[in-house]
């Protein structure tokens, strides 16, 4: 078939739609690319002598564009999406390519990964002296992908909680159950009377003109594990002296309490205070921050 005559093919089907327009290009001869692959009716492919043989070689095809670029090694990806491209170029080779071609192809794919930085260097260092070697993530996307879950209220979840009174006291307290539902017992006691059930109830009926401010009700910290709660719970008293409870909670070493001052200034200003707290003798970091820390310093107890 003649080049000329291929032209006028393509021109007449050019014609037909005009918002449609059929590229042509030029083929090297007894060679066709399909899909990735590409076939030689003479067993020429790539730079390889033309043999006698009349069957049909085929290899791996690549574009006169082709860059030889992938995922380069020192990108932050998983190490299983950068194994994983390296055992499909490999997986391509040994398919796709004949006997003959299958050598250069696995040369070009030795080439092309050291272009982007692939080695195993460190690997093969470490083996020797019998050091395994594991990679993880800098961030997963767990980390960074909202959670599709509704949020819960804070009022319907455990934690700890504090109310104040008009006299400038408070009272800090924990639950199992929902905060919400803690509170409405409080106010329950308090309209009874029931004194002996409930230390808020017991302080408005024995201080006249004092009044429970349940509007403005603080939830300190939410969590449903059980000695996280508590340990807060303890802490918040601590910090707090200006409180009425009956009880101090959980009992926790007096070395917490020479901590209490230089985490209340963190917290105020983010910066340490000048006090007279030593700094060796405790970090008041995991303290008050989140419950992981919480329960970091239950296990140092």
């Amino acid at each position: 078939m003649s080049k000329a005559f291929v032209r006028l093919f393509n021109s007449i089907l050019n014609t037909e739609v005009e918002s449609v327009s059929l590229p042509s290009r030029d083929l090297p001869r007894r060679k066709a690319p399909r899909l990735s692959s590409s076939q030689d009716r003479n067993g020429n492919f790539h730079r390889r002598k033309r043999t006698n043989n009349k069957k049909l070689a085929h290899g791996v095809y690549r574009k006169k564009t082709h860059t030889d670029r992938y995922l380069n090694a020192a990108s932050h990806h998983h190490p299983q999406q950068k194994r994983s491209f390296i055992k499909t170029l490999v997986h391509r080779a040994q398919t796709i390519c004949d006997d003959e071609s299958r050598p250069e192809e696995l040369q070009q794919i030795k080439e092309a990964l050291t272009k982007n930085g692939v080695t195993d260097k460190l690997k093969k260092i470490l083996s020797k002296k019998n050091i395994g070697v594991r990679f993880r993530t800098v961030k997963k996307i767990q980390q960074v992908l909202p959670s599709n879950k509704d949020p819960v209220p804070r009022l319907l979840t455990k934690g700890v909680y504090e109310l104040k009174c008009t006299c400038v006291k408070s009272s800090i307290g924990q639950t199992e159950r929902s905060i919400q539902c803690r509170v409405k017992e409080h106010q329950r006691h308090t309209r009874l009377g029931d004194t002996d059930k409930s230390a808020i109830a017991e302080h408005v009926h024995t201080n006249e003109n004092h009044k429970i401010d349940y509007e403005n009700m603080i939830v300190l910290d939410k969590t449903t594990r059980y000695y996280p709660r508590i340990i807060r719970e303890s802490l918040e008293i601590m910090k707090n002296n200006n409180n009425f409870n009956r009880e101090d909670g959980y009992r926790l070493s007096n070395t917490w309490r020479l901590a209490i001052p230089r985490t209340s200034d963190l917290e105020c200003h983010g910066q340490p205070s000048s006090t007279d707290v030593q700094p060796t003798i405790a970090e008041p970091r995991y303290i008050t921050r989140s419950k992981r820390r919480q329960h970091q310093s239950l296990e140092t107890l």
